[in-house]
């Protein structure tokens, strides 16, 4: 780090000039703005800035300027992730088609392409706060997160962060969002997508959580998903689903078992931009994805689980387990009556125990005595036996108590 910058010029009034990134014209200036880790930030008014790329429509359209010119579009903590689905979308219909880097794309995708860029091109600049302020009478601090999956795009998740002050005012704020195309060498049901959907929510949640805990004190976390399906594997038994399923459920029970899982409807749930897609001009104006659906900002709202109608035949489950007592093996049945009283004697099974060290010895003895004898040689026999017979050794141990049965 080697210059400094402030939105407010007395911060800076004992810093030397060529310490500085702005001077105080360009402070001045309505329209100054700098780089910080690769986002532009107006200084002057505290706020980042999205901006289409630079020339965006090019007179040659190959695979290296598309992907480029996607890549230009940067947007780390997700604010614009409905455009850059879609960017992603036509990145992944590149690769599928399996061109060179300066090869032209196919007619449907140049199409495509073009119709995105101009959309792009003609997005007015984006400003969101840098700063989040909570003031320090906030009675409420929560983070809601939402998941949500398309069978045509991709699925995704957003996070906002909640605040309730003394007089009931209610501020939802984005905080970041991220997204995912949907594979295409092996196709995915959409209970799947919505379950991956919140894997990946529940990952991003965890992430942010252990973030703002350090330096804020959040009451509550909440997670919303609009599919029952998955809900409902939330809730169930690993052991009973599908390899594929568990898996994901186990891991999401694992990071989010102190949060609470809830249902939202569809056209109530801000992800729905991500799975689908907005265009460039239609972000900028979007209330629900940059301040949360509108039951949130009510201060009565209560975060109770709403009883839903779930399916009566949950999918993925193992063929043949539809209940816990299955999996319980049956107790065996005695095959003979009970012997006489007089006939069992509670006595230890065994009072002295002997262990035979040179059993191997012996076996190995035995063989060389047969092997002598058979041959006839007694004076070999005799030294032979009396050098590999070593003395047999034992050692006595106590074994527990047992009832022993007998005759």
């Amino acid at each position: 780090m080697h210059k400094w910058s402030s939105n407010h010029p007395n911060i800076l009034a004992d810093v030397p000039i060529e310490h500085c990134q702005l001077d105080e014209l360009e402070f001045e200036w309505q329209g100054c703005s700098i780089k910080a880790l690769g986002l532009t930030l107006d200084a002057k008014k505290d706020c980042f800035i999205i901006k289409a790329p630079k020339n965006v429509i090019t007179p040659m359209i190959t695979k290296r300027i598309i992907l480029s010119k996607i890549a230009e579009l940067y947007d780390p903590l997700g604010f614009v992730s409905p455009i850059v689905v879609q960017a992603k979308l036509i990145m992944q219909k590149l690769w599928l088609e399996k061109i060179n880097w300066d090869d032209t794309p196919s007619q449907g995708l140049i199409e495509e392409w073009l119709k995105f860029a101009n959309n792009l091109s003609n997005m007015q600049p984006i400003h969101f706060n840098r700063n989040i302020h909570i003031p320090s009478h906030t009675d409420t601090v929560q983070l809601i997160g939402f998941a949500d999956a398309s069978s045509t795009t991709g699925y995704g998740c957003c996070i906002y962060l909640r605040t309730v002050d003394h007089q009931g005012k209610v501020t939802l704020s984005l905080l970041c969002s991220k997204s995912r195309i949907n594979p295409c060498a092996k196709p995915l049901s959409i209970p799947r997508l919505e379950l991956n959907a919140n894997l990946l929510l529940a990952h991003l949640m965890t992430k942010v959580y252990n973030t703002l805990i350090i330096k804020i004190k959040i009451t509550g976390v909440y997670l919303f998903s609009d599919s029952k399906v998955a809900l409902a594997w939330i809730e169930t038994d690993v052991t009973k689903l599908q390899p594929y399923i568990s898996n994901r459920v186990r891991i999401i029970k694992q990071i989010t078992h102190r949060w609470q899982w809830l249902y939202v409807q569809s056209q109530e749930n801000p992800a729905d931009f991500l799975s689908r897609g907005l265009s460039p001009q239609e972000i900028s104006c979007c209330s629900m994805w940059w301040n949360g659906p509108t039951f949130l900002q009510s201060r009565e709202y209560n975060f109770e689980p709403q009883p839903i109608s779930l399916p009566d035949h949950l999918p993925e489950l193992k063929s043949g387990l539809h209940s816990a007592d299955k999996m319980k093996a049956n107790v065996a049945k005695q095959l003979m009556g009970s012997l006489p009283r007089q006939r069992v004697t509670a006595s230890r099974a065994f009072h002295i125990v002997g262990v035979d060290f040179a059993g191997p010895v012996q076996v190995k003895n035995s063989r060389i005595r047969r092997a002598i004898v058979s041959k006839g040689y007694p004076a070999l026999r005799d030294l032979l036996l009396e050098e590999h017979c070593p003395p047999r050794s034992s050692v006595t141990m106590e074994v527990p108590f047992a009832a022993q049965r007998t005759n």
